[in-house]
């Protein structure tokens, strides 16, 4: 029932509503509440702002007329003076975005998840739960895997793009340089590399390949991983049957199990930067798992590697403890990161 108002793109929300709630416009009960904080609800080019509390309805201030995305507008910011009275922080954090591939809500500990028959299914990542954050209300904005990442990488709406109307992006789109992120559009690395950061990706990418596509072209300085949207984990063979392991653009052979190969790379990349980073080069570290997406593989399932080759989908295998045995893998090199 909050009441909702839009500016049209490129006015820059300059100017007041029309008309102000009905609510605020006709009580005369006095009030001691702040004014509206306002809240940019959407990524579009279109801008929704959302009061989140009312004014005090006996106050004849005018509203703001400068955009205040986020923060409250109030009376005594006018006092207040435009420059920083504190200093900003001398360091920059790094930054480690870790993402899990087709991970279920109440599959983790720290959201309901039972144990397994083998203990605790993810220690590593309830331990940074309890020492942080934990969003209950946080939603994708797409149920499927590319729109997802186009979504996540840009922090656009996905659906303007080519790209992310296609769900998946096939490993047989190879060399079609309409399905992927397009090079010239800004992404959360691209911009955080223009602010002074190394930026990386280890792990999946799902945004397109090269040469039209590619996340050495979307902002990350380095990337270790594959470009398809899921491989075989021991073999690193995608649905099409082409080898997609990468080092940068180029292929890389490697003998492993690749949950184990992103996260020793992951420690060796925070390892090798944090005499970098004292040195004001924080890094954005981007750890993009394919677990625990099929096909249906543990550590000690090498042998299946054959089997799956031809049909990654492994629909004739897997079960709730090899599916926990997944997870597992990913949580320890989560807390091999963490450690490093």
């Amino acid at each position: 029932a909050t009441p909702t108002w839009w500016a049209k793109a490129g006015s820059r929300c300059t100017r007041p509503p029309r008309r102000l709630p009905h609510r605020l416009t006709k009580s005369t009960a006095p009030s001691t509440r702040p004014w509206p904080r306002l809240k940019c609800v959407s990524a579009s080019p279109r801008w929704a702002w959302r009061p989140e509390v009312a004014a005090p309805p006996t106050c004849k201030r005018p509203w703001p007329t400068t955009p205040v995305a986020g923060a409250p507008w109030c009376a005594s910011l006018a006092s207040r003076p435009t420059e920083p009275s504190e200093p900003l922080m001398a360091r920059r954090p790094n930054l480690l975005f870790i993402v899990a591939d087709d991970l279920g809500y109440a599959d983790l500990g720290c959201y309901g998840g039972r144990e397994a028959g083998f203990g605790p299914v993810s220690p590593n990542i309830d331990a940074l739960a309890a020492g942080g954050l934990r969003f209950t209300e946080g939603y994708a904005n797409s149920p499927v895997c590319s729109p997802t990442r186009f979504a996540l990488m840009t922090m656009r709406y996905q659906y303007r793009l080519r790209g992310g109307l296609e769900e998946p992006i096939s490993s047989k789109s190879k060399g079609n340089p309409k399905l992927g992120l397009p090079p010239e559009i800004p992404t959360l690395p691209s911009l955080l590399r223009e602010a002074g950061y190394a930026t990386a990706l280890i792990g999946k990418w799902h945004l397109g390949y090269p040469p039209a596509c590619g996340p050495l072209r979307s902002g990350y300085d380095e990337f270790f991983g594959i470009m398809a949207g899921g491989v075989d984990y021991f073999s690193h063979v995608s649905g099409k049957g082409d080898h997609d392991l990468y080092q940068g653009e180029e292929a890389h052979h490697d003998v492993g199990y690749l949950t184990d190969l992103l996260s020793r790379r992951a420690v060796d990349y925070v390892e090798q930067h944090a005499q970098a980073s004292g040195e004001d080069k924080p890094f954005f570290l981007s750890l993009h798992y394919t677990a625990p997406h099929w096909p249906w593989e543990t550590r000690d399932d090498a042998h299946l590697a054959e089997q799956v080759k031809d049909n990654l989908f492994h629909l004739d295998g897997g079960d709730v403890e090899t599916y926990r045995r997944m997870i597992h893998h990913m949580d320890e090199g989560i807390g091999w990161v963490v450690e490093a």
